[in-house]
């Protein structure tokens, strides 16, 4: 660290944490209200109002003014400063490290240090525990972090400074959230407008999307493709959840999928998967990871060839579309070109379409579209998390243009994406600066620089001793 500015004072957390907070039992009196400040409701800025009644456990009192800091994960590093109180007795849980206010120090001083980002990478690096939730920080490991102490009026003018600055930057990083929400909402608009007919005019040189599909049904009928219930007609809908141009048609998955066997396949029964036979190299497994990331070469996931080989049917090929089913459902990925061997695992299904009707990159738009994800999530409820099938999706109505204008469309929406991709990366850049911009102004508030110094301010090392009287007097 460097030098201090004269009047200041080099002491730890540990000097000038003070935990005054007591335990109570709120069930001993279940009617009474409290303020029960906890590391969820942090996220909106307000204590949670409960009755006795409705709190689980002991919980520590919080007067005005006390400082309280996470201590586990995966919400280490939370701060709040309580406020003053709206009527109720403020408690909050065993998870917060209590800095009780004392007279010779600012309490929003000691919030703004410990949300400084030299403060959050000592306690990250320094947890203790098994792992994930249990995860925490010890108090003891706190204290002995390393804390700059002005005099109290310059921590005063410090807070004044910071939350001016910080105000400021609010304001920006507000506008720049907006435009985020925005920019979902004009995708979400070009989507919409994509698989309603809205996006690109029609052609009338285009044949009719229930021409073409009659056409090759009756070409497969003839040919006596395999895989395929020749003798059943495609299945085109009378309408569909909304009204589409001439020359559309509403289909079903099966309509437009290609004649062959296992054109539209769930994956394997979980009991034909199993992770102890995953092996080093061999044919991929395709899983929901590919899916969510967009990327089919992440994960290192395989199985050997006997195997594969009593698992073909659940085989990928190039052009397939996969479309997860569980927790995130919907989720959508066209294989290229260059794709590994390998197979879809029971969380996908794998869609192959007969490319002479429609496009797996117009599907991939039709099923991330915001109508047809309603219709979904309507459908796909479970009892612990929203659960798609492939009987759900055979029974979707799927919008149908000519193959040509898919094409049209396809290209359309990636010239508006690519120009929203460009609006968004701005967004994201201001969001980072803004954040850089933040623990920018905590270095320098905390090394001296933020606010000039006023040699009529008592020194810190005065303070320091009052505080160590304080302390005695316990």
């Amino acid at each position: 660290m460097s030098e201090l500015p004269p009047g200041w004072e080099l002491t730890t957390l540990g000097t000038i944490r003070v935990d005054r907070s007591r335990s109570i039992d709120p069930r001993r009196t279940p009617e009474e209200e409290f303020d029960l400040f906890s590391v969820p409701s942090l996220a909106a800025g307000v204590p949670e109002q409960v009755k006795g009644s409705e709190v689980g456990s002991t919980k520590k009192t919080l007067c005005a003014g006390t400082v309280v800091i996470s201590k586990i994960n995966p919400r280490l590093n939370r701060v709040w400063v309580i406020p003053e109180s709206r009527g109720c007795q403020q408690i909050g849980s065993g998870e917060w490290i209590v800095f009780s206010p004392t007279p010779a120090v600012a309490p929003k001083f000691i919030g703004h240090f410990l949300s400084s980002g030299s403060v959050r990478d000592y306690l990250a690096a320094n947890v203790s525990g098994v792992g994930g939730s249990l995860m925490r920080v010890r108090p003891a490991t706190l204290d002995r972090y390393t804390l700059p102490l002005p005099p109290l009026p310059e921590q005063q003018r410090i807070v004044e400074a910071i939350e001016e600055q910080f105000s400021r930057l609010d304001a920006g990083v507000a506008s720049l959230q907006r435009a985020k929400r925005n920019l979902a909402r004009l995708r979400a608009s070009v989507l919409s407008a994509a698989v309603e007919g809205r996006l690109v005019e029609q052609s009338p040189a285009d044949e009719p999307a229930a021409a073409v599909i009659g056409a090759n049904w009756a070409n497969r009928r003839r040919a006596g493709t395999r895989g395929q219930r020749t003798r059943r007609a495609p299945h085109i809908f009378e309408g569909g959840p909304w009204s589409v141009p001439g020359g559309w048609c509403w289909v079903s998955l099966e309509t437009v999928a290609a004649g062959q066997p296992n054109s539209l396949k769930a994956g394997p029964f979980g009991s034909s998967l199993k992770k102890e036979q995953y092996v080093s190299t061999g044919y991929k497994i395709y899983g929901q990871e590919q899916v969510i990331r967009g990327d089919p070469n992440h994960g290192d996931y395989y199985i050997d060839e006997p195997l594969f080989e009593s698992l073909r049917s659940n085989q990928v090929q190039a052009g397939d579309l996969l479309v997860s089913l569980v927790g995130t459902i919907g989720k959508t990925l066209v294989l290229p070109a260059t794709i590994e061997p390998g197979i879809i695992n029971p969380r996908l299904v794998k869609i192959t379409l007969d490319p002479e009707l429609m496009s797996p990159h117009y599907l991939s738009l039709v099923l991330r579209s915001p109508g047809v994800r309603r219709s979904l999530g309507a459908e796909a409820h479970g009892q612990t998390m929203d659960v798609l099938n492939l009987t759900i999706l055979k029974a979707a109505p799927i919008p149908c243009p000519p193959r040509p204008e898919q094409d049209r469309i396809l290209a359309e929406v990636d010239r508006q994406f690519s120009i929203l991709d460009s609006i968004s990366a701005t967004v994201e850049a201001g969001l980072a600066r803004a954040q850089r911009l933040r623990q920018s102004i905590l270095r320098e508030a905390f090394a001296g620089r933020l606010v000039p110094q006023d040699p009529e301010d008592e020194p810190a090392s005065a303070l320091f001793a009052r505080i160590q009287s304080e302390r005695s007097k316990q």
